[in-house]
């Protein structure tokens, strides 16, 4: 048998499986686990090429039954072999995306949807840039309003690392409870990008509860740590939305060390320590970073 007759024969019983089960969650609850992880699949990229109301009803109530029986490695597969399909298609089929954002229950999963979804939605004509970003932030508010946790699906977009995102992320910060604010600070930073920084040590210099100063000061405690231990130092990074629209999807502005980054950074942390009431904590920070410079140079 060829291989086009043995695909042929695959897309016909996805076809046959979707058919059956595609509406019908019970049902696809007892399929065995390689043709349940198939129908979602199928189902997710029907309704992303064709959204509806009633399509998203649909595959909302799948989808919901497959986190039920799903480990979180293979929702994790299933968003990223979904997210392939949508980049090899040039932004079709991304409201499939939105499915792993709005309704998986794991933080993680939406954390990665977040940034997957922002950097695959495609740019129209006439749409005001970075349109990926902007509509997953108009939803993170939608959810605050209605009580939702917000803070993983925005530390993805931080983890976009971005500078240019900057204040739209800021004005939408600003609509967050301070415990989502608090909890997007206890994520441990992906990688370790400029961006990242500038916009916390913005929040720093503008002011804020003394608890959020503290959860701040520790998210920027643990991000020289990640820099040395990927290698990678700080990273001034600028993405292309959408992603596939350039063979450079991620252009490294400038990079630094974390020594030389930290003397850049250090007279601001040090007017911010200088307001800082006792027990002061930048100066913590500050010998953290220098601890992470000397081993860095090992």
């Amino acid at each position: 048998m060829s291989t086009e007759e043995t695909e042929l024969e695959q897309l016909q019983k996805s076809l046959e499986l979707l058919k059956t089960c595609g509406n019908d969650p019970e049902a696809c609850r007892k399929l065995p686990p390689q043709q349940r992880h198939q129908v979602v699949g199928t189902k997710l990229i029907s309704f992303g090429l064709e959204p509806t109301v009633e399509e998203s009803q649909a595959v909302t109530a799948l989808y919901e039954m497959f986190c039920e029986e799903a480990s979180q490695d293979e929702r994790r597969h299933l968003l990223n072999s979904t997210a392939d399909f949508v980049e090899q298609n040039q932004g079709n089929g991304v409201s499939a995306l939105w499915i792993f954002l709005a309704v998986d229950p794991d933080k993680a999963i939406r954390l990665e949807a977040s940034l997957i979804y922002s950097v695959l939605h495609p740019q129209l004509e006439g749409e005001e840039p970075f349109s990926g970003p902007r509509k997953v932030l108009r939803f993170l508010e939608k959810q605050v309003a209605k009580n939702q946790e917000v803070a993983a699906a925005f530390h993805g977009l931080l983890n976009l690392g971005d500078e240019r995102l900057i204040e739209l992320l800021s004005a939408t910060w600003q609509k967050l409870p301070e415990t989502n604010q608090i909890e997007t600070t206890s994520f441990a930073p992906t990688i370790s990008t400029h961006a990242v920084v500038e916009f916390y040590l913005r929040l720093l210099e503008t002011g804020c509860s003394d608890e959020l100063f503290g959860n701040i000061c520790g998210f920027l405690a643990r991000l020289p740590r990640q820099a040395v231990e990927g290698k990678t130092g700080i990273l001034d990074i600028e993405r292309e939305f959408p992603a596939y629209a350039d063979e450079e999807p991620i252009k490294v502005l400038e990079q630094w060390n974390v020594g030389d980054y930290l003397e850049i950074i250090r007279p601001r942390l040090e007017r911010i320590s200088a307001d800082e009431a006792e027990p002061k904590v930048i100066p913590q920070v500050i010998e953290i970073w220098e601890e992470a410079a000397a081993r860095e140079d090992e």
